[in-house]
Order: C-alpha cells, then structure tokens, then sequence
C-alpha cells in the first residue's frame, strides 16, 4: 500500500504539525550510533554485573543510553555526524508531558538544529523518540505481541511522539526471531492490522547497514496534537539488536 503524503497543519503559535522529521543523513547516524552503542554494551554490562540475557529492560536501557553519550562526546568520532556538536544530550526517561499526563519514553535523540516549523516552547516535543523492549521467546511476557502493545501502540495511539512524522522501537533480541518473519506475520494475523491501523507492512530501509533497519507506517486516528491538531500517519522503525 502506498504511503499517503504528510498534511501538515498550521499552528497559531506558527509552526505546522507534523514536525519536519530527521534528515535521512540525521537518521542513519543515529541508527548507526545505536548499533556501534550496542557493540560496546556487553563490556559494559561485564562490568557493572549486569546479565544481558536475564536482565530487566531498563538496566540494559541505561547501558545503551552511557554509551550512545560517550559516544556523542567522543573527539576521535567513531560515528561520523552523531556527536554533541551535532545532537543534543540524550536523556534517559525524559519526562514529557501529553495534556494532563506526564510520559516517559525510553530516549529521545534531538538534533541541535530545530527546525523553523517548531514554536517556542514545544522542543519538548520534537525528536526521534525511542521505545526499548526485550523479546525472547521463552518468556511469554516478552512476545511480539507486548512489543507491539507495549512499544508500537504507544506511538499509534499518540502517547508518544505525537508531534512527529516517525519513531523508533529498538528490541533486544534473545533468540532468532527477525522484523522479517516473526513482526511481519504477527501484523497479518487476524484483527491486529487494523488494532495497529497498519499502512504498509516493515519494509528493509537500510540495505547496506550492518543491522537490518525496517520502517512500517501506521494510522493514527483520532490523535490530535495537543488537543487540537490532527496527528497523521507515523512511520516507525524497528531496530532488532541480538544480546
């Protein structure tokens, strides 16, 4: 199915929602900043202890987020174009807030240059928000079906990531489940098409990277920005990292 074009609606405080997305450059030095982070992780989980194939999802979350900072202030630059000159320090559980609720995405990754369509006051809301969950298929709590409810439907819904045009989910991957396979299916069973207001199924975007990196776009009915202003279709990518 082909993806409808964004429509972007103005804003008295004048800017438009949508927000103008990451630059395709701005995405693919934060994808591959997340996959040279999680090389380092398991070093790092060596030496604070911490099991990566029994550990909960927030310690192994705020592993990846030390990392993804010592890389961003790393001089030698190990991942050309992500760096603080570039990008803003990336928090762990920003607490932002939707109307009369306050949420806590896992990391937000804010490029330093916002663009003009974003009004004062409401940076908050801009950027690449990332939701983290764990997959393993002996532990029916971490199915695809959680990440889906869990991960997925937080940004269908507009609990997150309201404002922008995409998002991202990253799993860590205890066993040999692939995007291509396992998120594929589940999208095609019966009903949850239409639960996730699915547009177009994961499709590969970065052939040539060293982790597959896949994008499906979903509906977003009924979401309004802010209370007043249609939120549109998002697309969202899936980053499946192996512990």
């Amino acid at each position: 199915m082909a993806a409808a074009p964004i429509v972007r609606a103005p804003l008295r405080e004048g800017g438009v929602v949508p927000f103008a997305d990451l630059s395709p450059l701005e995405r693919s030095a934060v994808e591959e900043a997340l996959v040279v982070a999680w090389s380092r992780v398991p070093a790092a989980a060596a030496r604070a202890g911490i099991d990566l194939a029994t550990s909960d999802e927030e310690p192994i979350t705020r592993l990846l987020r030390d990392v993804l900072d010592s890389l961003q202030r790393d001089r030698t630059n190990p991942v050309p174009g992500f760096s603080d000159r570039e990008f803003d320090h990336i928090p762990e559980s920003e607490a932002i807030r939707v109307g009369e609720r306050v949420v806590y995405p896992d990391l937000v990754v804010r490029p330093r240059n916002t663009p003009p369509g974003v009004p004062l006051g409401r940076r908050v809301d801009y950027g690449l928000m990332i939701e983290c969950k764990i997959l393993d298929r002996a532990r029916p709590n971490l199915s695809v079906r959680t990440y889906c409810v869990k991960g997925l439907l937080r940004f269908v819904t507009g609990e997150y990531a309201a404002a922008m045009p995409s998002a991202m989910l990253v799993a860590y991957v205890r066993c040999d489940w692939s995007v291509a396979e396992q998120l594929t299916r589940h999208f095609s069973e019966a009903g949850y098409d239409r639960e996730y207001q699915v547009q177009s199924m994961p499709a590969l975007a970065r052939e040539q990277a060293r982790v597959p990196v896949y994008v499906s776009r979903h509906g977003r009915d009924g979401v309004l920005v802010w209370d007043r202003h249609p939120a549109g279709e998002i697309a969202v990518t899936h980053l499946w990292l192996r512990c």
